[in-house]
């Protein structure tokens, strides 16, 4: 690769600045043409260039076309770790610098009263299942009054049933005694006799009945009171459920006072002392700002919205450091962002760039000076980028692009040609009626 192809310069000129064009030189020019032409050597780069015109030769070339951009270095991952509970700070571990680990212990706050809150907490959790067992205590005993009760009821059933036989019993033999009695062959105080037991079971009868009655009573009352021991035994257990919730998110918030990290990587920034007071908020205080891995980084570039086009995902690029700026560093297109950045009316796409750290060099924030690869053409025709932008004037077909000859005559001739890659300074010619060497027009001179 040339030198000159990645220059932002102009053309290289071919020949000094000359006198304007006299119709005299220009016939010396063009019998000098003829006559090496007939010695058999000729050549359009050995001509002596008209007064008037600075020329450029037609060269092959290797030609690099890149895109220019400026970003910072970043780390591939950062991650910034700041606090969820309120406090004090206790105690920093690590500083700038320092290698940590996923799960080391980088911080702690004083966590004096989130520590009484969670005994308090465990406390309660203990009173909580104290009332459970209670409740189920209760419970039981109720189970037990209600298997009594129905066991009441069961023998008040057998009573019931005896008080009916006895009554029927004693009302059989009143009215044997009463048929035996009004044919006077007992007396009637045998009879009153009979009828007084008859009485008596039919009372007892009635009894029985009402025990039962109020069995039922306290059968219901004991079902009740099961009901409730159940319903007290449910609540205590949501009471235990309530209570050990509260001893989670005590014992949460008191774990939450040792601040761990949470990837293994570097600390690039500490921003907390012992005994600061961190106040937890929805925008919680950055604490400290962990670099997943510095061994690779990554270049954010913001690439105009004219060359964005060209930008594609594993495009080859090189950048360069203030801090070494003789050195280049390669790296290759990662990811191309679909958010335009807006300033002064000016459209920028972020490009980010991925790029091996092996050696640690590339630090956090620094600024990058980056080409990025968009093509390259290997020993190919090409002209200088002047000589598209030159016209001697008005031209007929200006969607064509057009470079410009010397004639024989030694007026400008033009030719049309294709274009392809393009740098700052040379453009490739992918067709046209040109050949290396020959001269094309770079720019007007003066007089002398």
């Amino acid at each position: 690769m040339k030198p000159e192809d990645q220059s932002a310069d102009g053309p290289v000129r071919a020949g000094p600045l000359r006198r304007p064009f006299s119709r005299r030189r220009g016939l010396k020019a063009a019998l000098t043409v003829l006559a090496l032409a007939a010695a058999g050597v000729a050549s359009v780069a050995s001509v002596e260039p008209p007064d008037g015109y600075i020329l450029a030769p037609v060269e092959r070339r290797t030609i690099v076309s890149a895109v220019d951009a400026t970003g910072r270095v970043e780390p591939t991952l950062t991650v910034e770790i700041g606090s969820q509970m309120s406090g004090q700070v206790a105690e920093v571990l690590v500083d700038v610098n320092h290698a940590v680990t996923r799960g080391q212990v980088i911080a702690v706050l004083d966590d004096t009263s989130l520590d009484a809150r969670a005994r308090q907490a465990r406390a309660d959790v203990a009173i909580a299942e104290v009332g459970v067992r209670n409740q189920a205590a209760a419970v039981d005993k109720a189970q037990a009054d209600l298997l009594n009760a129905r066991h009441m009821k069961a023998v008040l059933k057998g009573r019931l049933t005896s008080a009916l036989a006895d009554h029927d019993e004693a009302k059989s033999n009143y009215l044997r005694r009463k048929k035996l009695a009004d044919r006077k062959t007992i007396s009637q105080s045998e009879l009153g006799a009979a009828d007084a037991t008859r009485r008596a079971a039919a009372g007892r009868v009635a009894a029985a009945r009402a025990e039962l009655l109020v069995q039922d009573a306290r059968i219901a009352a004991a079902e009740a009171a099961l009901r409730m021991a159940e319903a007290g035994l449910d609540n205590a257990r949501a009471v235990v459920i309530q209570k050990q919730a509260a001893l989670d998110q005590a014992e949460y918030d008191l774990a939450r006072t040792v601040i761990t990290a949470p990837i293994d990587g570097t600390v690039i920034a500490r921003e907390v002392d012992p005994g600061q007071t961190v106040a937890a908020s929805l925008e919680s205080r950055r604490l400290f700002l962990i670099a997943a891995d510095l061994r690779q980084m990554e270049i954010h570039v913001f690439v105009d919205e004219a060359d964005i086009g060209r930008i594609a995902v594993g495009q080859p690029a090189t950048f360069t450091v203030d801090a070494h700026p003789a050195r280049r560093f390669s790296g290759r297109v990662a990811k191309i962002l679909k958010a335009p950045a807006i300033l002064h009316n000016v459209v920028t796409f972020p490009v980010v760039l991925a790029s091996a750290n092996t050696n640690l060099v590339l630090l956090p924030g620094m600024t990058a000076h980056t080409r990025i690869i968009v093509g390259e053409a290997e020993a190919v025709l090409s002209v200088p980028n002047a000589a598209l932008r030159f016209s001697p004037g008005p031209v007929a077909d200006a969607a064509t692009p057009t470079v410009w000859l010397v004639d024989e005559r030694g007026d400008p001739s033009p030719v049309h040609i294709v274009p392809g890659l393009t740098n700052y300074s040379v453009t490739e010619v992918v067709s046209g009626p040109l050949s290396e060497g020959q001269q094309v027009i770079t720019g007007a001179g003066t007089a002398r």
